[in-house]
C-alpha cells in the first residue's frame, strides 16, 4: 500500500483551518472570559400619560453560557401606572406589568425594545416609575439587577369643573354643581363670586365649597336665588369659581353663566277701566309705567281721543294742549295726570269713545307696546224738552211753544 503526498493547495486550506478553529476557540474563550451584565440604553427619561413609547433597549454585554432571561418588573408607582410590552409584539397588544425579555448564545447582542404604555389617571399631577431589569440563567444568575428611572409626565389639567349655565327664574332659585378636574394633594377651597356690578342681581349659597382628596369629584351643590325687581329686562350673570389651597394654588378657575328670567310685563298701569266725561267739564285719570325701562331709554306716551270734542292734555300746567307723556327711568312709577275736557253742544246724546296712549322707546320692550286704548263715554248736559198741551179746545191750534222743566 502507498500513500500520496499532499498538494502544496491542500496543505494550506487545512493550515487555515486549523488557525480558523483556533481563532473561535480563543474568541470564544475571550468571550467567557468577560463578566456578564447587562447593556441597557435608556431611549427616554419622561412619559407622557396617555402615551406609548419605548422605554429602553437591552442586550447582553457578553455570550452567555446558555439561554438567560431577563425579567422587567417596576416599582409600585409604574404598576399602578404602566403597562409593558415587547417591541416586536402588535400595537394592539395592551400589556403587562411585567415582561421577560429572552436572550441565547445566537441573538445575546442583538437589542430587545421595551415598549411602555402609559395609563390615564385624574389625580393631575406627575408620578416616578422605576423599571428593574433582572436577569437570570447560565452565567448570568449573580449579575446584580439594574433599575432606570422614568417621570410619567400628567396631561390633566387641574381646573374647578361646573355647567357651562344655568337659568333661575326672578324671584325663585335654581342649583348646579361644582368638582375637580383632578384629585388634589390635600384640601382645596373653592370660592364663588360675582362681580360688583351684578352683585345685586343674584345670591349663592354656599360661597365657600371644600374638596379632598378622596371627595374631590363628588358635585357639590350650589343655590342660586334671583330677587324680584321693577325692570322687564333679563338678566346674565357671571359666576366664578376660584380654587385655593394644595396643588390647587394656581388651578384655572370654573366659569358658569346665570340667566335670570325676568317674571315682569313691560304695560301701562291706568287708574281707571273706563272714562266719564261730562259735556262741558273735565275728568282726569293716571297713569305710570308697570316696570323699570333701561337706563337712557326713556318712554313717550301720546295721549289722542277719537271724539272731535273732546281734547286730552298730558300736561295741565304748560299753556295749551299737550299731548306727551314722558318716563325715564328715574320717573316710571310717578303718576302721571292727564285731563280730558268735553265741550258742549247741542245733540242733547251722550256719546261712546276712546282715548289713546301710543307708546315709542329705544327700549325694545317698550316700543313694542304700540297703541291702547282707554273706553270713555262722554254724557250729554243739555236739559230735556217736554211739551205740554193743557186745553185740550186748542187742538190744531198752532203750539206756543214749549214747556222747559
Amino acid at each position: 500500500m502507498s500513500f500520496s503526498r499532499p498538494t502544496a493547495g491542500l496543505f494550506w486550506v487545512r493550515a487555515w483551518l486549523v488557525v480558523a478553529l483556533w481563532g473561535c476557540m480563543l474568541a470564544a474563550g475571550t468571550a467567557y472570559a468577560q463578566s456578564p451584565s447587562l447593556d441597557i440604553v435608556q431611549i427616554v427619561t419622561t412619559l407622557d400619560e396617555g402615551d406609548t413609547a419605548s422605554s429602553s433597549s437591552v442586550r447582553l454585554g457578553s455570550l452567555p453560557s446558555g439561554t438567560v432571561t431577563v425579567e422587567v418588573t417596576m416599582n409600585n408607582v409604574g404598576r399602578n401606572h404602566l403597562r409593558l410590552r415587547a417591541g416586536h409584539q402588535p400595537l394592539v397588544t395592551t400589556g403587562a406589568q411585567s415582561m421577560m425579555l429572552t436572550f441565547t448564545v445566537t441573538n445575546w447582542s442583538v437589542r430587545q425594545n421595551v415598549v411602555a404604555i402609559v395609563l390615564e389617571d385624574d389625580d393631575g399631577s406627575g408620578e416616578n416609575a422605576v423599571l428593574k431589569y433582572n436577569p437570570d440563567g447560565a452565567n448570568y444568575g449573580s449579575v446584580p439587577t439594574a433599575t432606570r428611572n422614568f417621570l410619567i409626565i400628567d396631561d390633566d389639567p387641574r381646573r374647578v369643573r361646573t355647567w357651562a349655565a344655568v337659568n333661575v327664574h326672578e324671584g325663585a332659585t335654581s342649583t348646579y354643581q361644582v368638582w375637580l378636574s383632578t384629585q388634589p394633594t390635600g384640601n382645596v377651597t373653592v370660592e364663588a363670586s360675582v362681580p360688583s356690578p351684578s352683585a345685586d342681581l343674584i345670591t349663592i349659597d354656599p360661597r365657600l365649597l371644600t374638596f379632598t382628596s378622596s371627595n374631590w369629584n363628588n358635585r357639590q351643590s350650589v343655590t342660586v336665588t334671583a330677587p324680584e325687581d321693577d325692570n322687564s329686562s333679563f338678566d346674565q350673570v357671571d359666576i366664578t369659581h376660584t380654587p385655593s389651597g394644595s396643588d390647587y394654588q394656581s388651578a384655572s378657575s370654573g366659569e358658569l353663566t346665570v340667566r335670570v328670567i325676568d317674571n315682569d310685563r313691560p304695560g301701562l298701569l291706568v287708574s281707571t277701566t273706563t272714562l266719564s266725561v261730562v259735556e262741558g267739564s273735565a275728568s282726569t285719570y293716571t297713569m305710570r309705567l308697570a316696570t323699570l325701562p333701561n337706563q337712557g331709554h326713556p318712554v313717550r306716551v301720546r295721549v289722542n281721543t277719537t271724539t272731535t270734542a273732546v281734547t286730552a292734555d298730558a300736561d295741565a300746567v304748560t299753556p295749551g294742549v299737550q299731548s306727551m307723556l314722558t318716563f325715564s327711568s328715574s320717573t316710571w312709577n310717578v303718576l302721571q295726570t292727564v285731563r280730558v275736557t268735553a265741550a258742549d253742544d247741542d245733540d242733547g246724546t251722550s256719546e261712546m269713545g276712546w282715548v289713546t296712549h301710543y307708546v315709542s322707546s329705544s327700549s325694545v320692550e317698550y316700543n313694542a307696546l304700540g297703541t291702547s286704548s282707554l273706553p270713555m263715554v262722554v254724557r250729554d248736559d243739555d236739559p230735556i224738552e217736554f211739551v205740554v198741551d193743557t186745553d185740550p179746545s186748542t187742538a190744531g191750534v198752532a203750539d206756543p211753544g214749549p214747556l222747559r222743566v
